[in-house]
């Protein structure tokens, strides 16, 4: 009779350990999916952050401004006839 109950031991404690294996199989399956993500997201981050640095740079402001017709007013300008657009500093 205790060989029976040791067998059964041994039998729960190895489909203890084969459903702990699994899990952790899954668990790291997961931890690497949810890791490239974080990369994802940060190359796409640093490509954003590299875009609105180049917008900013007074070229390509320059740029915009003559694409978009905007006539700007220094700060105290009176509005003019033609003028759409004033930046007060």
């Amino acid at each position: 009779m205790r060989v029976v109950w040791v067998i059964l031991v041994f039998v729960l404690v190895g489909v203890a350990a084969a459903l702990l294996r699994s899990k952790h199989t899954g668990a790291q399956v997961e931890l690497y999916r949810l890791e490239a993500e974080r990369l994802r997201v940060r190359r796409k981050i640093w490509d954003q952050q590299l875009r609105m640095g180049r917008l900013q740079t007074p070229r390509e402001i320059q740029l915009r401004r003559q694409d978009w017709a905007l006539d700007l007013l220094p700060p105290g300008a009176t509005q003019t006839e033609g003028a759409i657009v004033r930046r007060d500093d």
